[in-house]
């Protein structure tokens, strides 16, 4: 037993010091239940149960990237366990099987999801040029259209100035 619990001790350093190299928050929690649970200590909560300890709010805000870089690190000490623990090996094997057809398949989401937000971009900046282009071009249209609406007017005030001078005259 004193084997497991130096692995399990030194599995828990090891996952902890990755998931600060990669940068990710390390909530306390998942690292403390496991060991509790090695060392037949009650956990936090007052359940006693992993629902109690376990809590999303200090990951909620995680990118994808990193989500992804936490669970690579999580795949990698499930492997470890799977190869100490012979006894479990089985069960661990389909567990960490589905768990890395999961992690596979958000992998692919997250390649696919960076794809589309380039596309994104590229579209977003030739809109706002294509944009500009149609500004520029209706301000000059916009511009000459208000020359045009102004000679009018000038020749609509000398017309009408005329109008009543001759009506003057023809009322006298």
């Amino acid at each position: 037993m004193v084997s497991q619990s130096a692995f399990v001790k030194r599995l828990e350093e090891q996952v902890k010091l990755e998931v600060i190299r990669a940068g990710c928050p390390a909530p306390h929690f998942e690292m403390e239940w496991i060991s509790d649970e090695i060392h037949g200590r009650p956990h936090g909560g007052t359940g006693g149960g992993f629902e109690t300890t376990y809590s999303i709010p200090d990951l909620a805000d995680e990118g994808e990237e990193k989500m992804v870089a936490r669970l690579k690190i999580y795949r990698r000490a499930f492997s470890a366990l799977i190869l100490h623990f012979e006894a479990l090996r089985p069960i661990l094997k389909d567990i960490k099987r589905n768990y890395d057809n999961m992690l596979t398949f958000r992998e692919r989401q997250v390649g696919e999801i960076t794809k589309v937000k380039k596309n994104i971009h590229h579209l977003e900046l030739s809109l706002d040029e294509r944009m500009e282009s149609v500004r520029f071009e209706g301000f000059q249209q916009l511009g000459e259209m208000e020359k045009q609406c102004y000679l009018l007017m000038c020749h609509v005030d000398r017309q009408d100035a005329a109008m009543r001078t001759m009506t003057d005259i023809l009322n006298k």
